[in-house]
């Protein structure tokens, strides 16, 4: 049920996270306009960073306000099947984050995941983090 999880875990272990990742979203992550973006421009990024999941920018959600609209009924079945799955033990893939095709933070894979976590009561969640260039990684880490 956790394979994903604990798969990443180690990726980020034995320091090959970042290939895991886009390994990951060309697979059943189902985001290959993301991996290839990271394949491409992902060159500063951090290990598994424990981070409150309240700080996030979401992109996707249930009204017009966000970048990409989900259809109601649609994005909350989602959710709450996530969060009857974490009731069940599962644990959901990292979350990615990323300054690079924007200004500031935002949560580039994950949206839902973000969600349940946090209507299941979780505060932080291990993301991994991908910016522009040396100097915003930096600026970064040194803010934790």
């Amino acid at each position: 049920m956790n394979e994903l999880y604990d798969n990443a875990i180690e990726a980020d272990k034995n320091g090959t996270l970042n290939q895991w990742m886009i390994e990951y979203l060309h697979g059943s992550g189902r985001n290959a306009n993301l991996a290839e973006g990271l394949r491409t421009d992902g060159n500063y990024h951090t290990r598994l960073i424990d981070f409150p999941l309240a700080k996030f920018k979401l992109l996707l959600g249930p009204d017009r306000s966000y970048r990409y609209y989900e259809e109601p009924e649609k994005y909350y079945a989602k959710v709450d099947a996530m969060v009857e799955s974490l009731e069940k033990g599962w644990k959901p893939v990292p979350l990615i984050s990323t300054d690079i095709w924007n200004d500031g933070l935002e949560l580039n894979d994950g949206a839902h995941r973000a969600v349940a976590l946090m209507k299941f009561g979780v505060k932080t969640y291990p993301t991994v983090f991908y910016f522009k260039d040396q100097n915003a990684l930096d600026i970064f880490l040194d803010s934790l």
